[in-house]
């Protein structure tokens, strides 16, 4: 029984191991993405171009979604310390 928790704990900190990296690299994405999406609105604001910040609300949108999902993916393996 003690080898079987050692083995979940294991594979539970392994699991935690990689969903940081996820989490760093889903962050570094988003943060692009949001910095894409406030250049186009200022544009926008400024009169210099159209919709262009509905594309980058899109693109925004949906890596926020994935960072979220990911936060969530890494509370599992925690409930196995």
């Amino acid at each position: 029984m003690a080898n079987g928790l050692l083995d979940l704990s294991l594979v539970a900190l392994v699991a935690l191991r990689i969903l940081s990296g996820e989490i760093e690299s889903q962050a570094a994405t988003v943060a692009d993405a949001r910095r894409a999406e406030e250049i186009a609105m200022n544009r926008y604001r400024t009169g210099l171009i159209n919709l262009d910040f509905v594309y980058a609300q899109t693109t925004l949108l949906p890596n926020e979604r994935i960072a979220t999902q990911i936060n969530e993916q890494r509370m599992v393996p925690l409930s196995f310390l």
